[in-house]
């Protein structure tokens, strides 16, 4: 039988923040300060950030900040 009568409980998963532990998303913000526009990979989380003008400041997921942060035409947000 695949039905349970609604005897289980706890089937279902609670929702979460960031979609993977439940935990709220810690990020750290970026400037883009080159010429055109850069998209850069996250090496942690493989997530592809646009940084389509020169000033644009963008919210990374801080495991992502690292790679972000060997990025000539990037700097930290103050």
């Amino acid at each position: 039988m695949s039905c349970c009568g609604g005897q289980r409980s706890g089937t279902t998963r609670p929702a979460t923040r960031d979609g993977i532990s439940g935990h709220a998303a810690v990020t750290v913000a970026f400037v883009y300060t080159g010429q055109s526009s850069l998209t850069v990979i996250g090496g942690a989380s493989g997530r592809a950030y646009r940084f389509s003008h020169p000033g644009c400041r963008l919210e990374l997921d801080a495991r992502d900040a690292p790679t972000a942060a060997t990025v000539p035409a990037l700097s930290r947000a103050p």
